[in-house]
């Protein structure tokens, strides 16, 4: 279990620490059974942005994501990719010192729609994720000039999934629906993922329950447009016995380890954390060229300041006023507070 020092939590993620200790829940589930997360995602998941984003899995999960483990909580789960002889991190790896590490870096932070049918792939095994991505990494083709690209690594995410209508083919009366505005010859795919033969209903709706293949029937153009049609927003499906979750949209995932700690609803960089700040004057960039010249406390050394609450930085921003200057915010004007 990694464990991460409280000074490097917010307010709000402190509050819940000590909360859940008074209540001898932390780091524990609701159902009272140790948690699957480590500690920082066990606060984190607890948050006020994070249920913004996945919905309150706590208080209403009804109404939240329903990809969450055994015991309720958020579920982890894992992306892999292939990677590029370009993308591979110099140096990686422990260093002759035995004490310095350098971990591979991402090779991105924003997904795009996936090249099956615009499906984002993850799997609840964390090696399957990365298996599929090292053999993929063998076909990557030579770049422009011709250097060879392939190589045998790839990378793996982990990730939280906000899919809060997932279609599943063990519901057989959901699996029947889609079946029956097919008709009565079923696409399916080959084994190697090409278009395949059609099938019966009957051999269709077999075809579901399989936790070995369903994805023969679950992943055809022709079924996944009537998936989407009736308002799923995710596909759950086994591949050769393994879990896994395909969602829609890049903006249905993020990050589970770095993330910054506040969930966009509206950025799809996995990593992203809104944050504001403050000040009596406007502009489009912060230049930290005359950090170390200014006045005030600077209680925890020079640099720039942001805060989580929007309410904080417009108060900063209107003391700001009382020197003189009118100010708008987002377009808006302030006034001293």
């Amino acid at each position: 279990m990694t464990h991460t020092s409280e000074k490097h939590f917010t307010d709000e993620e402190l509050e819940l620490v000590t909360r859940g200790k008074a209540d001898g829940m932390y780091m524990k589930a609701p159902n009272g059974s140790p948690t699957s997360l480590d500690e920082r995602q066990w606060v984190q998941v607890r948050t006020r942005a994070f249920k913004n984003w996945f919905g309150d899995w706590e208080n209403a999960p009804e109404a939240a994501s329903r990809i969450v483990d055994e015991n309720g909580e958020p579920l982890v789960v894992h992306h892999g990719t292939p990677l590029r002889r370009d993308q591979i991190t110099p140096e990686r790896g422990w260093q002759r010192d035995g004490i310095t590490y350098i971990p591979q870096k991402a090779p991105f932070h924003t997904f795009k729609g996936g090249e099956y049918s615009g499906l984002i792939f993850t799997s609840v095994d964390a090696e399957k994720a990365r298996g599929i991505a090292e053999t993929r990494a063998m076909s990557i083709p030579d770049d422009k000039y011709g250097n060879e690209q392939w190589t045998e690594e790839g990378y793996v995410y982990d990730l939280y999934v906000n899919s809060r209508n997932p279609f599943d083919p063990k519901d057989g009366q959901a699996v029947k629906k889609i079946l029956q505005s097919l008709g009565s010859e079923i696409p399916v795919l080959s084994f190697y993922g090409g278009k395949g033969d059609t099938v019966s209903p009957e051999k269709a709706l077999e075809l579901a329950s399989s936790e070995r293949n369903c994805w023969m029937l679950t992943e055809t153009p022709e079924f996944l447009s009537k998936v989407r049609e009736a308002g799923y927003d995710g596909l759950v499906g086994y591949d050769e016995g393994v879990k896994y979750i395909a969602v829609m949209s890049p903006g249905q995932l993020k990050d589970a380890y770095e993330n910054t700690g506040a969930f966009s609803t509206s950025n799809d960089d996995i990593r992203f954390r809104q944050v504001y700040h403050g000040s009596p004057a406007s502009f489009g960039h912060f230049d930290h060229a005359f950090t170390g010249t200014g006045e005030g406390a600077q209680a925890y050394g020079w640099g720039t300041y942001v805060t989580e609450v929007e309410g904080i930085a417009r108060k900063y921003a209107a003391t700001g006023i009382k020197r003189g200057k009118h100010i708008t915010y987002d377009g808006e004007p302030l006034s001293p507070v």
